[in-house]
């Protein structure tokens, strides 16, 4: 399946840039989009370096250099020129209006990346639209889990902007300092990077309040720019006039598989790029898609991780965190939650969760543990919840 706003329009742009990128292959005038995509190879993180120029002129006329964090590979670089730069962000622009009001919300950014195009185009984005904003870190000795309360208190901060994982861990600080709340005015949490479930959006809304926002913002990343803005309902509508979107079958898994390729210009441009994350058509919304996940574990496996984290989800008290290993050989699971408050019936309280979302498995618990790298400092900024031993 092939998604775009406009497939001849998008044929031709695609044809100009796979006579640049791919010499060897012949590229046929009248050949149409589908045709022409199959024509095509598809790209790994690996391949994208060969995008730029073999020589130093992309140095000329980019106007940020940035690079992905590495966290799955080598770094990549990732450059940005005034033109990919812009259109990424009227496209963070669109999701942040959704959401936003000007002269009502102002937004935190919470981001640890200083080498991030996303984190510039969102930055560009709010002051285009004249929302306030703040960018905030902990810093040992240097910023703080109470200095970060006292600003988004200070300056009425309503929204955060960041990752699930690390989110749940400014609430987890916040709620350790004493105050047992959130910044006041704090009502709107916009999250992007990893798959946000239900059962998490409703743990979101347990610790900051039933009537407040959380909501996935955008889908896409570093290297392949904004590719889709989220909703309220979690699902995600994706810009079909910047992009061709294919989603192919795949023999691991009942998810299709989502290939990207730009139609708008840009120094490193993408065409037909492999995510690395599965989607699905909602049929009743179509265009709409549902993120199903990295690509990785098969669906068995991704409906279990699903069933943990519900099963997680149900205790009647916030749950910051949580981490664990699975033997699907030994249909054993051994869980760790990050709960506040706690008492002595929370352990007992999810171990029958669990048994009730997976009758077949054995698991065993443990509640606030000592040792574990949630309660440090700064956690990384995306976290794997659970590990196949």
């Amino acid at each position: 399946m092939i998604l775009t706003s406009h497939p001849e329009s998008a044929a031709q742009r695609v044809r100009a840039r796979a006579r640049q990128i791919h010499p060897q292959i012949v590229i046929h005038a009248e050949t149409q989009l589908t045709e022409l995509l199959e024509t095509l190879p598809v790209l790994s993180k690996s391949d994208l370096v060969h995008h730029l120029p073999s020589d130093d002129r992309w140095l000329e006329t980019a106007v940020l250099f940035s690079e992905t964090s590495g966290t799955i590979g080598q770094p990549l670089q990732t450059p940005r020129g005034a033109g990919d730069l812009a259109w990424n962000a009227i496209n963070q622009a669109s999701a942040y209006r959704r959401f936003l009001q000007p002269g009502v919300d102002r937004v935190a950014i919470l981001h640890p990346s200083i080498l991030s195009p996303f984190i510039e185009a969102s930055s560009i984005a709010l002051r285009e639209l004249s929302i306030g904003q703040v960018r905030v870190f902990p810093i040992p000795r240097v910023c703080d889990y109470r200095r970060i309360f006292e600003v988004l208190d200070r300056y009425r901060i309503t929204t955060v902007m960041s990752t699930p994982s690390l989110v749940y861990k400014l609430l987890y600080e916040f709620a350790k300092l004493g105050e047992g709340r959130s910044p006041r005015s704090l009502k709107k949490l916009l999250l992007t990077g990893e798959e946000l479930s239900p059962s998490s959006i409703r743990n979101f809304k347990q610790i900051i309040g039933p009537d407040s926002l959380v909501a996935p913002f955008v889908y896409g990343s570093s290297e392949a720019a904004t590719l889709m803005l989220g909703r309220e309902d979690g699902l995600f509508d994706p810009v079909l006039n910047d992009f061709v979107f294919e989603l192919r079958d795949s023999d691991e898994d009942d998810g299709k598989r989502l290939i990207v390729t730009w139609l708008r210009d840009g120094l490193m441009p993408i065409l037909r790029y492999d995510t690395g994350d599965y989607f699905e058509i909602v049929p009743a919304n179509s265009p709409v898609l549902r993120f199903l996940g990295r690509i990785g574990s098969n669906s068995v496996e991704r409906r279990f991780r699903s069933k943990v984290e519900q099963a997680v989800h149900l205790l009647d008290k916030p749950v910051f965190h949580y981490q664990g290993t699975f033997s699907e050989a030994n249909r054993q699971l051994n869980v760790s939650v990050v709960v506040a408050p706690s008492d002595a019936t929370t352990k007992s309280a999810l171990e029958e969760k669990l048994r009730e979302c997976l009758p077949s498995w054995q698991a065993t618990v443990d509640v606030n543990p000592e040792f574990i790298e949630f309660t440090q400092f700064s956690p990384a900024p995306k976290t794997a919840k659970l590990t196949s031993c």
